[in-house]
């Protein structure tokens, strides 16, 4: 292997180890994994050869997953069995040659399952949506139902003391509704927040942070090869949707959505510095 930069190597080890040790940790779906044959648990190896240290750690370690990724050769293609069946042979082969280029097969897979699911995910999330924004909406209703009730109250309590009529000892009164009326806000807000936070989850051209799955793909993949490798992901992707029975996303869509993600995280960027300020 050509010699990589020091920083570069460093990212690439980092999203290596930190795959290698999710796919041993973490549940994987059936829909992609078989339960065998596993993946054997080396990090001990690796941990042994970063204690090196110095000039010779990091690629010491980062040498010692490519061991553990040859010798697991062979396996992973009958473990990814499941994932496998859905591809085409052009997009098997090129799925390989991603792992050749050092990503974690098992953890690759996972990836480019979550983002293919967004196109089989489509009609479900708009429903979601439909019911998040009609759960807002009840809840702006409940909290301006609960003040107007809060006033209505007071001007009542006003009208009685005005006319001299007694009002009787064990009523409740305006103290109570408005210690109701605070708190209901409270709970307003809290709810709309979840709900605003559930929508982002679910649409991913709103997550400024964590990106759509499919960017989140398209960067893992960066980080460990040092390119994106777009025509190579598309490939996959695209054999994906296939099997699936959805149209095939055009040349050049994950450049676009990376562009747009960009913009969107460059400008949450300057609104929290603003704020700052």
């Amino acid at each position: 292997m050509a010699m990589i930069p020091k920083s570069r190597l460093e990212t690439r080890f980092t999203r290596r180890w930190m795959d290698y040790g999710f796919v041993l940790d973490e549940p994987i779906p059936t829909s992609v994994r078989r339960a065998g044959p596993k993946l054997t648990d080396s990090r001990e190896a690796v941990e042994s050869a970063w204690g090196l240290g110095g000039e010779l750690g990091l690629p010491a370690a980062d040498a010692a997953l490519d061991k553990i990724w040859d010798k697991d050769g062979g396996n992973w293609q009958r473990r990814l069995s499941p994932f496998f069946r859905k591809l085409a042979p052009r997009a098997s082969r090129v799925f390989a040659g991603l792992v050749r280029a050092g990503c974690q097969p098992d953890r690759l897979a996972d990836f480019f399952a979550e983002a293919s699911a967004c196109a089989r995910s489509k009609k479900s999330t708009e429903r979601v949506r439909a019911e998040i924004d009609a759960l807002q909406k009840l809840t702006r209703k409940a909290v301006e139902a609960v003040g107007a009730l809060a006033d209505r109250r007071r001007m009542f309590d006003d009208y009685v003391a005005t006319e001299g009529l007694r009002i009787p000892e064990d009523e409740p009164g305006v103290a109570e509704l408005r210690i109701l009326r605070v708190d209901f806000e409270d709970f307003g807000k809290r709810h709309e927040e979840e709900l605003e936070h559930l929508h982002r989850q679910i649409d991913g051209r709103r997550q400024r942070v964590l990106g759509h799955a499919q960017i989140r793909l398209s960067l893992q993949v960066r980080e460990v090869t040092g390119s994106y490798n777009d025509r190579d992901v598309e490939a996959v992707l695209n054999s994906l949707f296939a099997s699936e029975g959805h149209p095939e996303s055009q040349s050049g869509t994950l450049k676009r959505k990376r562009a747009r993600w960009n913009t969107a995280v460059s400008t949450s960027s300057r609104e929290r510095r603003s704020f700052q300020r």
